[in-house]
């Protein structure tokens, strides 16, 4: 998607979204693990999930030039405030 308007922190993208995957696989290979308090594993895959889709929605797509949301059908991702550098 984001070649497509010559984004020039692709490489950076795709590096992290390669890092969020594993670390997701890391889960779910660590899910069926004995846990003593499964709550708490549970609790510490949330938070992970939480920041890390609002730090990367916020800072690192708001990176990305606005008009490109609408134009690919993405037009929630418009309404996202741009981060202040």
């Amino acid at each position: 998607m984001a070649e497509s308007i010559n984004y020039k922190k692709i490489f950076t993208q795709k590096v992290q979204h390669q890092e969020f995957i594993h670390k997701l696989d890391e889960f779910m290979e660590h899910h069926n693990d004995e846990v003593e308090d499964q709550d708490e594993q549970i609790m510490g895959i949330l938070k992970y999930l939480t920041e890390w889709l609002v730090n990367h929605i916020l800072y690192v797509d708001g990176q990305i030039p606005k008009g490109w949301y609408s134009k690919k059908g993405c037009y929630f991702l418009e309404s996202v405030p741009t981060p202040k550098s």
